[in-house]
């Protein structure tokens, strides 16, 4: 008899303790969704394939804009007359059937891509994969690249970044951060260094708008103090960042350059 009261009176507890806990994540799930903010959506989401007339769907299900006939490109500029659209020489590499790393835009003399985008903070993404394009020579591609008055690449060599891991066929990609004012363009302009038979490549190139402030300090702030120091520091929209270290806090702790 004393068992059978005890689990007459301890199964409605049970039931009634899961149903409150049921509840109360229930509500407190609707209160995060209420009070969390929407996810941050960009007004300017360029992603261009360049050297390809094609748009094609990568891996990660989005789509790349080939750069041929595009408004980005515009062949009226003569500089951007004399460079080519090629595709790379097949190599040992999973790249080489991934966009956008399958065509590539090259040229022994400057090009100019150019971007009309909103004002405000954007991040750039290049993407390039050093490989040999027709009777290029892969050491040869060495060049600098400017975005408006910020050189972001000067004398780049992606094969030798690509060697210097052990993987020849390594695919690179440097991550950037400019201000925009209003009415103002992107230019971005690839040039190769004046070596000799040295040219300048391109495979891809993202452009986002970025969240205001993510990474720069807001004109109502003083910024922020380095430890042992007085000063304090800030970063202003006349300045560019280059990604090159980024921490994953979620899955432990990894360093990516």
């Amino acid at each position: 008899m004393g068992n059978t009261n005890l689990c007459t009176t301890v199964l409605p507890c049970l039931t009634f303790t899961t149903l409150y806990l049921a509840f109360l994540l229930l509500h407190l799930s609707n209160t995060f969704a209420i009070n969390s903010p929407s996810p941050y959506k960009p007004v300017d989401n360029i992603i261009l394939n360049c050297g390809s007339s094609d748009n094609l769907t990568a891996l990660d299900g989005r789509t790349w804009t080939g750069d041929v006939n595009s408004k980005f490109f515009p062949q009226e500029l003569s500089q951007n007359q004399a460079s080519l659209a090629t595709n790379s020489l097949k190599q040992s590499s999973s790249a080489f059937s991934q966009v956008p790393y399958t065509t590539a835009r090259l040229s022994v003399s400057p090009f100019t891509y150019i971007f009309p985008i909103t004002s405000g903070q954007k991040f750039i993404r290049l993407y390039f994969y050093p490989a040999w394009y027709g009777n290029f020579d892969r050491s040869k591609a060495l060049f600098s690249v400017k975005a408006g008055p910020f050189t972001l690449l000067r004398d780049f060599n992606a094969s030798l970044t690509a060697d210097a891991d052990g993987d020849p066929n390594d695919t690179i990609s440097r991550e950037f951060c400019v201000n925009m004012e209003e009415d103002e363009r992107l230019n971005l302009t690839f040039t190769p260094s004046d070596s000799e038979s040295s040219f300048a490549f391109i495979n891809g190139i993202e452009i986002l708008s970025m969240p205001t402030n993510l990474y720069y300090t807001p004109s109502d702030s003083q910024g922020f103090p380095f430890i042992g120091q007085e000063n304090w520091y800030s970063i202003g929209n006349v300045t560019a960042l280059e990604m090159v270290y980024r921490i994953n806090v979620w899955r432990g702790l990894h360093l990516n350059r």
